[in-house]
C-alpha cells in the first residue's frame, strides 16, 4: 500500500513528518477536501551557503555532506518582527529562541490573553443584547 511503501521510504527522509501526512491525504478520497492553509507564519532567511563571511555553518542545520546543498533556515522572530507576525493572522510561528529573545513568547501570551478578554466581554455584549431583545427590551448597543 501507499502508506507502507512512504513509511518505508521516509525512514530516510530529513524532514519526513513534514510531508508523510500531506501526501498520505491527498492519495485518499479527502484530497478534495483539504484546506491546505497549516496557518503557520514562517519567514526565511539567506540560503546557508550564501552566509560564506564568517565562513562558520551551524552543522546542525545541515546533514547533506557537501554543505553547499543545505537550505535555508527560519529567521528567528524577534520583538521588531512582532507587528509582521500580528499581521499575518498565522496561528502558528516559528522559529523562536528564548536565549536569544526571551520576551516575545511572554509578550504574544499577554496578547492573546487580551484577544481572549475582549472576545468574551464581546460574546457577553452580544448574549445581553439577544436577550433583552427577546425580552422586548429597547437595546441600544454599546461597546
Amino acid at each position: 500500500s501507499l502508506v507502507d511503501y512512504l513509511r518505508d521510504y521516509m525512514e530516510h527522509v530529513v524532514v519526513a513528518d513534514e510531508s508523510f501526512f500531506g501526501t498520505v491525504l491527498r492519495n485518499t478520497h479527502f484530497c478534495s477536501t483539504l484546506h491546505n492553509d497549516n496557518f503557520l507564519h514562517i519567514q526565511f532567511g539567506s540560503w546557508e551557503n550564501e552566509d560564506k563571511s564568517a565562513n562558520q555553518r551551524d552543522p546542525r542545520k545541515c546533514v547533506m555532506r557537501n554543505p553547499d546543498h543545505c537550505g535555508r533556515s527560519p529567521t528567528t522572530m524577534t520583538l521588531d518582527y512582532l507587528p509582521v507576525l500580528e499581521l499575518s493572522g498565522d496561528l502558528f510561528a516559528r522559529k523562536f529562541d528564548d536565549v536569544a529573545e526571551p520576551l516575545l513568547k511572554d509578550h504574544i501570551d499577554r496578547r492573546r490573553e487580551k484577544e481572549e478578554e475582549r472576545f468574551l466581554r464581546e460574546e457577553a455584549l452580544a448574549k445581553e443584547i439577544e436577550a433583552n431583545k427577546t425580552a422586548g427590551v429597547e437595546v441600544t448597543e454599546k461597546l
